[in-house]
């Protein structure tokens, strides 16, 4: 850690005033009286860019801790924007919802706010002009959580966007388990990816959802729309992941979709021969233009074999160009694309990139 925050204003540790001199000795002097204590150097007295990449070099938990601290420090976080890779929000029910934190520092998710029934030793901190009583932990905050699911979502889309207008943030992750909140909160959150777990959606939600093509990735673990049978679905998210048995998608959903990955892992195998050849048949035909992976697992040997028998003979059937390779084969369209396709205890289709 090269920052810690004093009562005041946040100062370098001696690891960071080397880390400091060392990167910016070339282009910085430390001014004499700032040598004098090499175990504080108070971080409002560095130049911009020193103030920047040391605020790049700290933790996310004692950035939001400086933003409290006065308004200052504030704006200076604010115009140096250190980076966060990935924030995740986890909603469920309100004493386990928490918001965690990736910065550029690790590899690992850090939980930076997390929500319990009851408060003790809390303080009052200014947040965007409103007081917010938390607890700072060692690692985290601690905050009091809402009764009512809504009132709990909106106090952590208020973190959230408290986060964004610190940082920088590459991605966002809205993780859902059992509860999906209000659309209108997905809309204002805007996150670039979602992960449902045993989360049933309404049939608008479902399409909302499927049909954002803002979405980099949506994963349904035992989760599904609730509709009335298969029914058809404009599936434009970049990255489709369903880990279930499929009982709501028809399969033309994935004749006109713009999915660049797509991958079912299902109890029992939902697609026919018939279907899966349809779909390599659109590639082959110029359509799907945004397909690159294809994925379906299949339940045993026997069903690899059959499939891999019967999808081959409907596309010798349609005087697809091709090329035998082991347990696949190699298809070439007239434009040159060439794509790979797999059958071993899965069927896989990759297109080759040039």
């Amino acid at each position: 850690m090269f920052l810690k925050c004093g009562n005041d204003e946040p100062f370098l540790l001696h690891s960071g005033l080397l880390y400091f001199q060392s990167c910016n000795s070339y282009f910085f002097k430390v001014p004499m009286d700032l040598k004098k204590d090499p175990k504080k150097l108070p971080l409002l007295k560095l130049p911009f860019l020193a103030q920047r990449l040391v605020l790049f070099q700290t933790e996310p938990i004692e950035i939001v801790e400086m933003s409290f601290l006065s308004k200052r420090l504030k704006r200076t976080i604010q115009s140096s924007r250190p980076r966060l890779e990935f924030i995740n929000y986890y909603f469920t029910i309100p004493e386990k919802m928490n918001i965690s934190v990736q910065s550029s520092l690790s590899n690992q998710n850090q939980v930076l706010f997390n929500f319990k029934k009851e408060l003790e030793n809390g303080q009052k901190r200014m947040m965007n002009g409103k007081e917010t009583l938390l607890r700072r932990d060692r690692e985290s905050f601690t905050l009091k959580c809402e009764q009512n699911v809504q009132k709990s979502a909106e106090k952590c889309e208020f973190l959230i966007q408290y986060l964004k207008d610190l940082f920088t943030v590459n991605n966002t992750c809205l993780q859902c388990y059992l509860i999906f909140p209000k659309f209108s909160f997905y809309e204002r959150i805007k996150p670039n990816q979602v992960e449902l777990k045993k989360v049933h959606l309404s049939v608008e939600d479902g399409r909302k959802l499927l049909g954002d093509h803002t979405l980099k990735r949506l994963k349904l673990d035992e989760s599904k729309v609730l509709t009335d049978g298969k029914q058809h679905f404009q599936l434009n998210v970049r990255a489709l992941f369903i880990l279930q048995k499929n009982e709501w998608l028809a399969f033309s959903s994935f004749l006109t979709m713009k999915c660049e990955v797509i991958c079912l892992t299902l109890n029992t195998a939902p697609i026919d021969p018939t279907d899966l050849s349809s779909l390599v048949l659109a590639w082959y035909n110029g359509k799907l233009e945004n397909l690159k992976i294809f994925e379906m697992t299949l339940d045993c040997e026997a069903m690899e074999e059959s499939f891999r028998n019967q999808v081959f003979a409907i596309l010798d059937g349609a005087n697809v160009v091709s090329i035998d390779q082991p347990k696949g084969r190699k298809i070439i369209r007239k434009d040159e694309e060439k794509a790979g396709m797999y059958f071993y205890n899965y069927f896989h289709f990759r297109k080759v990139l040039k």
